[in-house]
């Protein structure tokens, strides 16, 4: 498994830009193959991590934005 080095984000030292998700996300991206292997056997044997792989967490928050969005216009 490939070791990947992710940038540190420094934690804000505005209480309302701190963001607590960022220190997660940046684990489960550095530990993925064993993340998946622990967590989901299954998934794990089926995916070839020899043809390398692209974490795509901000498109999932734009389903969340979206999501919210539609929550506020009801």
């Amino acid at each position: 498994m490939a070791k990947r080095n992710l940038p540190v984000k420094k934690p804000s030292s505005n209480p309302q830009e701190a963001n607590y998700d960022s220190p997660w996300k940046q684990i489960i991206e550095e530990l993925l193959e064993s993340f998946l292997e622990f967590f989901f056997p299954p998934v794990y044997a089926d995916i070839n991590f020899s043809r390398g792989y692209e974490v795509k967490s901000k498109e999932l928050y734009k389903f969340r934005l979206r999501a919210t969005a539609k929550k506020l216009t009801k």
